[in-house]
């Protein structure tokens, strides 16, 4: 329905990756967002999305890591507030895909599937 599984979160409410990418895309100097699940530091045994941003050319990256981290209070959720929140370069891309396993990887986001 969502185009990617949904993220059970600890209100037992399901969050849909998609969903948050693209409030978060339409934020001004976010070329691209992408959210990752991964185990809640928060609240045990449960999952929470974890939100990377990739800055248009231009955009200075701490500023726009503030504007997004202000701005997320009111276009999302409370259930759909990720957990952190990271700058990065580019997307890591694999056949066409966003690889969203490097990026666990590289940041350390646990999930109870690895």
């Amino acid at each position: 329905m969502f185009g990617r599984e949904g993220i059970k979160v600890y209100s037992e409410r399901t969050v849909y990756p998609l969903i948050i990418e693209n409030k978060v895309s339409d934020i001004d100097g976010v070329k691209n967002a992408i959210i990752v699940s991964g185990d809640s530091n928060l609240h045990q045994g449960y999952q929470t999305p974890y939100l990377f941003i990739v800055p248009m050319e231009g955009v200075e990256p701490y500023e726009l890591l503030q504007k997004v981290e202000n701005e997320l209070k009111n276009i999302l959720l409370e259930e759909e507030m990720p957990e952190d929140t990271f700058i990065i370069d580019s997307k890591p891309v694999t056949h066409f895909k966003v690889d969203r396993k490097v990026l666990r990887r590289e940041y350390n986001i646990t999930t109870n599937n690895n």
